[in-house]
């Protein structure tokens, strides 16, 4: 078993124990994933070069499950991860050049998409 196919298994078990099914939207396109929350806490300047902290929401989503329009998709700025219980998370970053998502573990397996909560549930 390669290093991949382990950190595989690993995050699906995560997911499968730890996860809840949210939908990410992208306009009138959806899918329903499997995700799990966590936090980025992000160390960025200021306009007067002050060091601040931001946590940021994330959900980890398998790569491959992302499909819209029967396509995979990447994350986007402005998309949208709508919980079971209504809440509404858009997925945005941090600022400071920073990106809306990365990989979490080996490239190609798993979001981190960085989101705000713009309605509660």
């Amino acid at each position: 078993m390669s290093l991949k196919e382990a950190i595989r298994g690993a995050q699906n078990a995560i997911r499968r124990l730890a996860g809840e099914n949210v939908i990410y939207q992208r306009g009138m396109a959806t899918v329903t994933v499997r995700a799990v929350r966590g936090q980025t806490v992000f160390r960025l300047p200021d306009e007067n070069g002050i060091e601040i902290r931001i946590a940021m929401g994330d959900y980890l989503v398998e790569a491959e499950k992302l499909i819209l329009g029967g396509m995979a998709v990447q994350p986007q700025l402005g998309d949208r991860i709508v919980q079971m219980d209504g809440a509404v998370y858009e997925v945005l970053g941090p600022g400071g050049g920073e990106p809306e998502w990365e990989w979490s573990g080996p490239p190609g397996l798993t979001f981190r998409i960085h989101t705000k909560e713009v309605r509660s549930g």
